[in-house]
């Protein structure tokens, strides 16, 4: 609830600010500005319906909603970029050039409509360009030799990372289905899924056949599907989620496993439950002369991590900022926001993400699938 509030108190302003400087850019007569003001309180009221409604509306209807005001609560954040840059010329100007000052009246007002639109249809443009990055995330591969044998002494084996999908209002059934047929178009030995499968609301990933379609991915893989939980699966619906994740594969929660008896898997509870069991109280459970992964949602304290022995981390959470200038963001809070690293024996790979938490777009960051082809060592 806290982020729904934030996220509304925000919207509000950025709507308000950006309909009075629009405003100014439109002319006082005619119906261009009417039109205008109009358009900015109809999507502030979606919002407003969308934020005291989103536990009682339809869910198709959630849906229309969350994708318009989505779109909008982006792109105003681009707008508003503009607008500060569109702010600091024109001090530079009145400083120094004069050049607004001597246009005419007419030549003014020609200026601030150009403007309006060049901002707005810009803007407009990265958010349908982040709508395209999601619905088609990259493949990326890998491949990553390990320092230690498997347990059962093969030479290699395929791991599909999936993290962040955030199943919700906006990121629904036709995404999921292309997102799994994807994955198992690679032919994945195993899937391991990083946690933030789920944005908010448990309901959205039982509609429209969605738990058969992440099924597939324990049911078509010769070693399963694992999961961790994230963050985001902290914030509601608690044990619904878990039940869920426990009828479409395996949920790992401070426990060890091992994947087809092929390599021992470490799941951690998210960083959320600060209760969650030390690291250094799992690993008793490895034997560390055999190949290790550990999956996990956040990537903090890598160091810790690297003193345990684990041969491999696998991260999410990040999204690698998924919207600029975030990007720049996520670099100070994290070692490692984003993609490959090593730290003595152990090798470090954080995703950015398949999906994309509240609006299903991102500006200059990408989604992506990892296929991480393993060689183990040799006996």
């Amino acid at each position: 609830m806290k982020v729904f509030l934030e996220a509304f108190l925000l919207q509000y302003l950025l709507t308000l600010y950006i309909a009075y400087r629009g405003g100014q850019a439109l002319p006082a007569r005619g119906a261009w500005r009417k039109m205008f003001y109009a358009l900015m309180a109809a999507i502030f009221g979606l919002y407003v319906v969308g934020f005291a409604g989103n536990r009682v509306l339809p869910d198709a209807l959630m849906s229309g909603i969350m994708s318009v005001t989505g779109f909008w609560f982006f792109m105003a954040i681009y707008v508003m970029f503009a607008l500060v840059l569109v702010e600091i010329v024109r001090l530079i100007d009145r400083r120094w050039v004069h050049g607004y000052a001597r246009l005419t009246q007419n030549g003014r007002a020609r200026v601030r409509l150009i403007l309006f639109f060049l901002i707005g249809s810009v803007s407009a443009g990265l958010m349908i360009k982040g709508m395209h990055i999601v619905r088609f995330p990259e493949v990326k591969h890998m491949t990553v030799q390990l320092d230690r044998p498997a347990i059962d002494g093969r030479q290699s084996m395929r791991v599909a990372l999936l993290t962040d999908i955030h199943i919700s209002e906006t990121v629904t059934a036709p995404y999921i289905r292309y997102v799994v047929e994807r994955t198992l178009a690679e032919r994945p030995d195993v899937v391991l899924v990083g946690g933030d499968v789920i944005d908010y609301h448990g309901r959205y990933a039982r509609r429209n056949g969605i738990t058969e379609m992440m099924r597939r991915l324990q049911d078509e893989t010769p070693m399963g599907a694992y999961y961790v939980l994230g963050n985001h699966e902290y914030r509601a619906d608690e044990v619904e989620k878990r039940e869920w994740f426990r009828s479409i594969g395996h949920l790992l929660i401070d426990e060890v496993a091992t994947p087809g008896g092929v390599f021992y898997l470490v799941g951690r509870d998210d960083s959320t439950n600060v209760f969650r069991a030390p690291l250094h109280e799992l690993m008793p459970q490895v034997d560390t002369t055999k190949a290790s992964i550990l999956l996990d949602h956040q990537p903090h304290v890598l160091d810790s991590v690297a003193m345990t022995g684990v041969d491999l981390a696998l991260y999410g959470h990040t999204h690698n900022g998924q919207i600029w200038p975030f990007t720049l963001l996520t670099r100070l809070a994290f070692e490692n926001p984003w993609g490959y690293q090593r730290k003595g024996h152990t090798q470090f790979f954080v995703s950015s993400g398949v999906g994309a938490a509240g609006p299903a777009i991102r500006v200059f960051t990408r989604s992506e699938i990892v296929i991480l082809d393993i060689q183990f060592a040799k006996e």
